[in-house]
Formats: C-alpha cells, structure tokens, sequence
C-alpha cells in the first residue's frame, strides 16, 4: 500500500506553515498602508494552500499536492519580497552590510 503522505511532502508543509507563522508576525511588525493588504492576502493564499493540503491528506487524497506546496510557496516567497522592499524603503541604505577593507 502506498503511503498516504511522503516524508518530503510532510516536512515540507511543515516548514511551510513555520515560514507562515513568522512572516505573518514580520508583517504585523513591519508592513503598513497599501503593502500590508497584499501581504495579507499572499499569506492567507498560503494559508488556504497548506490547510487544503492537511484536509487532503486526512482524507486521503494526494493528488496536486505539489501543485499547492508549489503555490503556498510562491505566495510565501512574494511576501518575503514585500516586506523586504518595505524595509528597505523605510530604513535605506543604513542596514545594508558595510564592508570594510584593510
């Protein structure tokens, strides 16, 4: 019998849904205005990803599960960006790295 649910697909949602957690404190943290309604709603597109994938596995079913990983993803990964370029905007160059030369 095959199993329901590989090791990779596990680990990966469960990383996924860690990544989750923390970005929707860094954008509570950080995000205002305009930014902080497409970070929401990049964070709770992975949100509904990563719960429809759980509610599939219980109920057996596997198919496109890559498909939804790959989305919850990608929508993690536009939020990184958003509250990236939001930093950046909003401290400037100062927290870029310095380095210094003998």
């Amino acid at each position: 019998m095959k199993p329901l649910i590989t090791l990779t697909q596990s680990a990966r949602t469960l990383i996924l849904r860690s990544d989750l957690r923390q970005l929707k404190v860094a954008a509570d943290q950080h995000a205002a205005g305009d930014t902080i309604h497409a970070l929401r709603n990049s964070l709770a597109t992975a949100q509904a990803a990563l719960s429809l994938i759980e509610l599939r596995y219980a109920n057996g079913v596997t198919d496109e599960d890559q498909e939804l990983l790959d989305l919850a993803e990608q929508r993690l990964q536009d939020a990184r960006a958003l509250l990236a370029r939001t930093r950046q905007a909003r401290f400037g160059s100062y927290h870029r790295p310095v380095f210094v030369t003998a």
